[in-house]
């Protein structure tokens, strides 16, 4: 399907997709397309959309895969799984201000 509209298979992850500057990223029946033209990423929405797909376009990204995705505005892009952290550290019964600590570590961190 998406080699059909001109996407290549990543050689190291079956998951993964690329068609000039842009990505796609699929799990089961979810997908994104990070891209740095939304013309392009238009452009292949419309591609699926007429082989019958069913797209939807949810805008920016904020949260994908339980990933949080934050756009800094110096064009960097912080991705954070803080909530899989806070559930790793209550199964292991990390007392509040470590957890706290570590937050403050981890959000510190280029």
């Amino acid at each position: 399907m998406l080699e059909d509209i001109g996407f290549t298979a990543s050689k190291k992850n079956k998951c993964v997709f690329y068609k000039g500057m842009i990505m796609s990223l699929c799990y089961v029946d979810d997908g994104i397309f990070p891209g740095l033209s939304m013309e392009e990423i238009d452009d292949v929405i419309e591609q699926l959309r007429r082989q019958d797909f069913k797209v939807k376009d949810k805008g920016t990204m904020q949260d994908y895969l339980g990933i949080n995705i934050k756009f800094l505005p110096d064009g960097k892009i912080r991705l954070t799984q803080l909530h899989i952290i806070d559930s790793i550290l209550e199964e292991v019964s990390i007392v509040n201000h470590l957890k706290d600590k570590i937050h403050h570590l981890l959000l510190a961190s280029p």
